[in-house]
């Protein structure tokens, strides 16, 4: 009788672990909700220390080895030292990816899917499709270590540092195709939901003269070009080398034209995954690939959805991502 009850118990437990509904996500530092918990304008005291703590990182790491964090002009090393050295700004536990909030992709799947959901996340801060190599190297250690067997869903959450990341238009879809193959050959039978790249040109010239950190005792305030310098993003867009608030119009228009050309790429590679192409080497793919929605935000929005750094999305914004996220599931996987 007791072996039976061993069995019977034993047996659930396979089901129950069976039953679950697994999901890899490869993602960056939106994914992983860094400064979540702030707003622009609306710094908390906990960013203060931290921002402190990052400060001092820096400039150890410029005295000692000669290295600046905002240089990106390497963007595997530039990623490599960023996420050794700086993070303890993530906020997992309120990403909408990542996270277990009411909000987050975890628990709004199990309310529509009726099923225990498990994510498995390999993300850097930096994160790009330049890395992907190395993230997919990081699932399959998890794979052989037994943390989880197969995927049903697959997110790629890459947002803006391909744009930042100064590469030509052919070295991104190079990445992009290894990304996808990489994804193909190792979850032939997932759905694979690819969110669109950011526009990180709209975002930074929207807001880039806002105050988000007020001025105090002997300090000025900080404003969002000032944030992105500091991180390196105005060096490497090489939007304000002209003056503090005036860029090029020729040189915007060649930026705005990469940055299409670069949302054409992948949305084209993804349709080609989901066609199971032969000449983009997808044949042996038998699932689904979905290029996820995402909604257009207006110069006038983006200061209400941005945290305390001016670059990734605050609560609200981590909300639209999952509801774009969801809207683009709807109808294929529930």
């Amino acid at each position: 009788m007791l072996k039976l009850l061993f069995a019977l118990l034993f047996g659930l437990g396979v089901a129950k672990a069976d039953h679950a509904y697994n999901v890899v996500i490869l993602g960056d530092s939106v994914t992983m909700g860094v400064w979540a918990d702030t707003r622009l304008g609306a710094p908390n005291g906990r960013f203060y220390w931290q921002a402190l703590r990052a400060e001092v990182q820096a400039t150890l790491q410029a005295f000692v080895h000669g290295v600046k964090v905002n240089d990106l002009s390497n963007a595997r090393k530039y990623s490599k030292l960023i996420d050794k050295y700086f993070g303890f700004i993530a906020r997992r536990k309120i990403s909408g990816m990542l996270g277990d909030a009411d909000y987050s992709l975890k628990p709004q799947l199990e309310a529509r899917l009726s099923r225990p959901v498990v994510i498995t996340e390999a993300s850097v801060l930096a994160g790009s499709y330049i890395l992907s190599t190395e993230l997919l190297a990081k699932i399959d250690e998890y794979r052989r270590e037994g943390t989880f067997s197969n995927a049903d869903l697959v997110i790629i959450d890459f947002h803006g540092m391909d744009v930042v990341f100064a590469g030509s238009v052919d070295d991104f879809s190079q990445h992009v195709r290894v990304t996808l193959r990489g994804i193909a050959d190792r979850f032939p039978d997932a759905t694979v939901v690819v969110t669109p790249v950011l526009d990180v040109l709209s975002m930074v010239l929207s807001v880039h003269d806002l105050v988000t950190v007020p001025g105090g005792f002997m300090r000025a305030p900080m404003r969002c070009r000032d944030a992105y310098s500091k991180i390196g993003f105005s060096q490497s867009l090489g939007l304000f080398e002209y003056a503090p608030n005036i860029y090029a119009a020729d040189d915007l228009t060649k930026k705005r034209q990469r940055y299409n050309a670069m949302q054409d790429i992948l949305r084209d590679e993804v349709y080609a995954l989901d066609g199971q192409d032969l000449m983009s080497g997808y044949d042996k793919f038998k699932g689904r690939a979905i290029y996820a929605i995402r909604r257009e935000i207006g110069p006038s929005e983006w200061a209400g959805i941005l945290a305390v750094d001016c670059i990734h999305p605050n609560i609200d914004g981590q909300k639209l991502l999952v509801e774009d996220l969801l809207s683009s599931l709807d109808g294929v996987v529930f």
